[in-house]
């Protein structure tokens, strides 16, 4: 269930910017925010800015400027005060098969939010720990799992069941998807989404849902933020955004030719000799225009030279905001 209009947002990125050493942009005057209970898609290509959004989100690392909140509060500094926040947030990898230690058995794993520096956890018992343990197993779909197995018994998708466990059994505020999907069997994906979707339409969970591919993030999420070289060209309702994008880059992604792995997809338009595909802005490189201007076939001087304005407009969906000299008509 969705939050009231109004009701402060779990995470707010309010123009954040992240520059690396020797200036690189990997994020440059970002700005969304995901309500208690929503479901919000971050949507572009590798090096689009996903991963940094993600970590930021994570607090392993601060923005180089701008705000960046969790319940209207500024993300506290250092690893203690990070604290409470991670307890509030859940995480789900993208390889389960990178995601889980080999070496530790499933009752570890999954308990492992719930423990600290390795001890018992303060005030439950084991026995009441391993209970919670099967229960959580149980929801995602693994009853009667046995505790003491390791994680290779599994294959990705019951790998993936128990990350998923992992990170919902301290009954978080938030859960960040990175890509958990993509390294999936097609025929067990859409039992992984199917089972984020129940975990957070039950538990009222806030759902943060990063990925390269437009047509999956329009059957998940609620509202979409499309992504490239660090800026977010295009967002707005889900399903608006996926059926009638007005930004190219939006467009060439819906158009994106199919591959067997999202990591493989191209754009279906690409220009030449422009942009590389990708990849933020080294430092040097200019960002007074279109960062998509380079690969567009909309493209003029004009977008070349100068940024374009942030255009927002009303839908009967909902709000919807895009960077564009010339976008798509409906």
């Amino acid at each position: 269930m969705t939050a009231p209009p109004g009701t402060p947002a779990v995470i707010g990125f309010e123009h954040v910017s992240k520059v690396y050493r020797g200036g690189r942009v990997a994020l440059d005057d970002v700005t969304f925010s995901l309500p208690p209970g929503g479901r919000l898609g971050l949507v572009g290509e590798s090096g689009s800015g996903k991963t940094t959004c993600v970590r930021l989100a994570l607090g392993l690392e601060r923005p180089s400027s701008g705000r960046l909140t969790f319940r209207s509060d500024p993300y506290p500094r250092g690893r203690r005060g990070l604290r409470p926040l991670r307890r509030q947030v859940g995480f789900v990898l993208q390889d389960p098969y990178d995601s889980l230690d080999p070496r530790m058995r499933l009752g570890e794993i999954v308990a492992e939010p719930l423990r600290s520096a390795g001890r018992a956890v303060p005030g439950r018992a084991p026995g009441e720990v391993a209970g919670l343990v099967a229960g959580q197993l149980a929801a995602v779909g693994l009853p009667g799992a046995d505790l003491r197995a390791h994680p290779s018994r599994y294959s990705g998708g019951g790998r993936q069941r128990i990350a998923i466990a992992r990170a919902l059994i301290g009954s978080p505020a938030v859960l960040i998807c990175d890509e958990p999907t993509s390294s999936l069997d097609v025929s067990v994906q859409s039992q992984i989404v199917n089972l984020l979707l129940e975990a957070s339409r039950e538990r009222g969970l806030a759902l943060l849902f990063v990925s390269h591919d437009l047509d999956l993030i329009g059957r998940i999420t609620e509202t979409v933020a499309v992504m490239y070289r660090g800026r977010v060209v295009e967002a707005g309702p889900a399903q608006l955004v996926r059926s009638a994008p007005r930004h190219p880059y939006t467009r060439a992604l819906h158009d994106a030719v199919p591959a067997s792995h999202p990591r493989e997809r191209r754009l279906a338009r690409p220009s030449a000799g422009g942009a590389a595909a990708g990849g933020a802005l080294a430092g040097g490189a200019s960002r007074s225009g279109c960062v998509f201007a380079g690969r567009c076939p909309r493209a003029t001087p004009r977008c070349h030279s100068e940024r374009p304005p942030t255009v927002r407009e009303q839908s009967p969906e909902g709000p919807r905001t895009y960077d564009c000299f010339h976008p798509i008509s409906s």
